[in-house]
């Protein structure tokens, strides 16, 4: 349950790996997430959709003092076969896949 100034409102949240399993999604092509602190928390629960469908990521890394390098941690993790790269305040990741 959520509550917005006097409002409560009920939500249901689900992760993308359950997300992905439940749609029968047969590919992810891009991840961009700006949400608060809670980028660890996806990247977490998102480790199928990372491993299996290898989608490109733009991934804001500034809400908490070790997100570069926790968040890229998570990534590798998960599909190891990442290419990440650190701007200032966000992250890029993307698999380099073999055209030939």
């Amino acid at each position: 349950m959520m509550q917005v100034g006097t409002a409560t409102e009920k939500m249901t949240i689900t992760t993308l790996d359950k997300f992905a399993e439940k749609n029968k999604l047969e590919r992810v092509d891009f991840i961009k997430a700006d949400i608060e602190g809670a980028e660890r928390d996806l990247l977490r629960d998102a480790t199928h959709v990372l491993r299996t469908f290898a989608p490109k990521l733009a991934i804001c890394t500034y809400h908490l003092p070790d997100d570069p390098q926790v968040l890229e941690r998570i990534i590798k993790e998960a599909n190891p076969q990442y290419s990440v790269v650190h701007t200032r305040h966000k992250l890029f990741a993307s698999v380099v896949k073999d055209i030939t």
